[in-house]
């Protein structure tokens, strides 16, 4: 139905398309779900650091009272092979003295052991550099916000990023349904055409205001 010419170029806007505004909002929605698996393993990373902190806090405050439980131990034991030398008590005490400093002893180095990993732990975590060293300054939790009184529960939900960007995908995948679910689905599509006609046929013969350059501009429901 379009006249022969040498070229035409054609420009079509889409102004509104039901179709493709639900698209657009499930793709918003896919997005929003792509947002909430990142928040999300962003506060899994965030988790995991803060409770390698406070493994290395509570690690720091084991290993000092092992320590002290150590030099109870050996003051204990001191006193037991003192006693033994002077024959107030057998050497089957002055030998368990031994052994339960050899436990403590024991409970030290699990301690160190134990702190060592979970600093190496957080180490990865920070990426620290290699070599420095890492000192822990208390508990974790004391430098966490005070919570309010009450409505502590939509407190939480509001500053939880994984549940906004759930509320976002539910009330965006509601709206894709709305729009596919519409009887009516109107479409509005804007067009701009150009048109160099050709003399060669002839074809300004058939018209009174024949002319080489045709443009048209129009809106289609």
């Amino acid at each position: 139905g379009q006249v022969p010419s040498l070229f035409d170029v054609s420009v079509r806007q889409p102004i509104y398309d039901a179709s493709l505004r639900a698209g657009a909002l499930t793709a918003r929605a896919a997005a929003e779900e792509r947002r909430s698996a990142l928040e999300r393993a962003h506060a899994e990373t965030a988790r995991a650091v803060v409770l390698a902190y406070g493994r290395v806090a509570a690690d720091e405050e084991l290993l000092a009272g092992a320590r002290r439980a150590l030099e109870a131990e050996e003051a204990m034991a001191r006193r037991v092979s003192s006693l033994a030398a002077e024959g107030r008590v057998t050497s089957v005490d002055a030998d368990a003295a031994g052994v339960e400093v050899a436990r403590a002893k024991q409970r030290v180095m699990d301690r160190s052991f134990a702190r060592d990993l979970d600093e190496l732990e957080l180490k990865r975590f920070l990426d620290w550099p290699s070599g420095e060293t890492l000192t822990v300054a208390g508990d974790p939790l004391a430098a966490l916000p005070v919570p309010p009184p009450s409505g502590n529960v939509d407190a939480a939900r509001a500053q939880d990023p994984e549940s906004r960007s759930l509320e976002r995908e539910i009330e965006t995948l509601g709206a894709a349904a709305a729009a596919r679910s519409r009887k009516i689905q109107p479409t509005i599509v804007a067009e701009a055409q150009y048109l160099r006609l050709a003399k060669y046929n002839h074809f300004e013969d058939y018209f009174n205001r024949f002319r080489e350059n045709v443009f048209s501009v129009g809106v289609s429901i």
